[in-house]
């Protein structure tokens, strides 16, 4: 609830102690991750998803997507690549990775959309 009504102190606050007694809870790393987001502690939020994304395809692209906010072409491609490993299905995923490879200068990456 308060992340969202973007109260994000409290959410961060709750949040956290629910992640230390339940490290395994993708859903509330990510609600944690948003919280931090939300609350401009982007480096938080990236440090909290390198940490766990190996727990969830969901937690690979949310860390995806705030490097790829830095422009930090290399690390949202792996990030992508972990998710996409996990939903080999997901078109969009594809696209994701084909995109950061390409901003990375990697030109194989338009076999990806295929």
């Amino acid at each position: 609830l308060y992340v969202q009504v973007e109260n994000w102190d409290r959410a961060i606050a709750v949040l956290s102690r629910f992640v230390e007694e339940e490290p395994g809870v993708s859903e509330a790393l990510s609600l944690l991750a948003q919280a931090y987001d939300g609350a401009g502690r982007g480096r938080d939020a990236i440090a909290l998803l390198e940490d766990n994304a190996e727990a969830s395809a969901q937690l690979s692209v949310m860390l995806g997507e705030l490097y790829q906010r830095e422009q930090r072409w290399a690390d949202p491609a792996a990030a992508y690549d972990r998710a996409a490993q996990r939903r080999p299905r997901d078109q969009d995923l594809k696209v994701r990775l084909a995109t950061a490879l390409i901003n990375v200068g990697t030109t194989p990456a338009l076999k990806m959309l295929t």
